[in-house]
C-alpha cells in the first residue's frame, strides 16, 4: 500500500471546482484562473455549455461589452444603474461563442449581478467576450460516449443454495463421493455479495419469492476468550451455487417477485462449491434420507 503522504489532498470545499475542471479537461481546457479584482463587475449566468451541460458561470461585463457592444466599451459598468444594466444584459446577452473547441454557451439566463470583488479561483472557458468563469455544473451532459449503453452492461447473478462451515484441517481430506451438508439453506439470488431475491426451487425452474434481507456477516465466537486458538480448526465458509447467469442491467432492473427463471440443463448435477469466491469442488445436489440437503462431491479442482 502506498504511503498516505503520497496521495493528492482534496479540499472538500473544492470538490465542485475539481469536478468542473475534470470535465473541462476532457473538452480541452485545463486552466484555473484567479478572477480579476478591482472595479470588475460580473453577471452570474445559467446556460448550456456545449459538451458539458447546464452551468452556473460568471462573466465580466466590461469584457463582454467591449466585444459585443464596442460603442459602449468605455462605460464604467460598475457605476451603471443595476436595473438598466440588468435589462440590457437580459436583452442582448443571448449567446457566448467559445474561442476554440466549440464550447459555446447558449440558452442564457441572467441570474444576478455582482459588484463585490471576488478573490477565489475558478475554471475558465475562453470566449470571444472574455473569460467565462464556471462556478458549478448544475446539470451535466451525459459523460459516456454516444455508443455506450449502460443498460446493456452484463452482470453476473448467482443462485446460492446456502452455506456451511468446515474446519481448515478437514478441507484437504475431502475425496470424491463425500457429501457436504448445506447447513444454512437460504436460496438467494445474489449479485456479488449482495442478496437480491429469495427463490423457491423446482425441478427445472426457480421462482423469485421475496426480496432478500441484507444480512450482517456473523463471525464465529470462541467459547472462551482465554481459549488457545487452534488454527487448524478455524472454520472456513463454503458457499453452494446452483448456477450463475449473465444478465444485462436492463434485465436486472426489470426483475420482480413471481418471475420464473429456467434452470440450466442438469443444473442440480452441476452445483459448484466455493471458498472465498474460488470454486474448489462441484457435484450433485442430493437429499439424505433424513431430509437434509447436501452436495455429493464429483469433481475436485486440481488448482485454485
Amino acid at each position: 500500500m502506498m504511503p498516505l503522504s503520497s496521495l493528492r489532498r482534496v479540499d472538500v470545499a473544492s470538490i465542485e471546482r475539481s469536478r468542473v475542471l475534470i470535465r473541462l479537461r476532457g473538452a480541452g481546457y485545463t486552466e484555473a484562473v484567479l478572477l480579476p479584482l478591482g472595479n470588475a463587475r460580473y453577471v452570474r449566468l445559467r446556460g448550456d455549455l456545449a459538451g458539458l451541460g447546464t452551468v452556473i458561470a460568471l462573466l465580466d461585463v466590461h469584457a463582454w461589452a467591449g466585444h459585443s457592444m464596442p460603442s459602449l466599451a468605455g462605460i464604467a459598468w460598475h457605476c451603471v444603474d443595476e436595473k438598466l444594466l440588468w435589462n440590457l444584459l437580459a436583452e442582448e446577452l443571448t449567446q457566448l461563442t467559445g474561442t476554440e473547441h466549440g464550447l459555446d454557451l447558449t440558452h442564457i439566463e441572467v441570474l444576478d449581478l455582482l459588484s463585490t470583488p471576488l478573490e477565489h479561483a475558478l475554471p475558465c472557458v475562453n470566449t470571444l467576450s472574455g473569460g467565462l468563469f464556471v462556478e458549478a455544473l448544475e446539470q451535466e451532459a451525459h459523460p459516456f460516449g454516444a455508443n455506450f449503453d449502460f443498460n446493456a452492461v452484463k452482470i453476473e447473478l448467482a443462485a446460492n443454495l446456502g452455506r456451511s462451515h468446515l474446519a481448515c484441517q478437514t478441507i484437504p481430506t475431502l475425496v470424491l463421493g463425500d457429501v457436504l451438508l448445506i447447513k444454512e439453506i437460504d436460496c438467494q439470488l445474489n449479485y456479488g455479495t449482495h442478496p437480491l431475491f429469495t427463490f423457491e426451487l423446482y425441478e427445472e425452474q426457480l421462482m423469485l419469492q421475496d426480496y432478500a434481507e441484507q444480512e450482517a456477516s456473523i463471525g464465529v465466537v470462541p467459547e472462551s476468550e482465554n481459549q488457545l486458538l487452534d488454527l487448524k480448526k478455524v472454520p472456513v465458509e463454503l458457499t453452494f451455487v446452483l448456477f450463475k447467469k449473465m444478465l444485462s442491467v436492463a434485465q436486472l432492473q426489470s426483475m420482480d417477485l413471481g418471475d420464473v427463471i429456467d434452470l440450466p440443463i442438469e443444473a442440480q448435477k452441476n452445483v459448484e462449491i466455493y471458498i472465498n469466491n474460488v470454486c474448489f469442488a462441484g457435484g450433485e445436489l442430493v437429499q439424505l434420507d433424513d431430509g437434509r440437503l447436501g452436495v455429493e462431491i464429483q469433481r475436485l479442482m486440481q488448482s485454485v
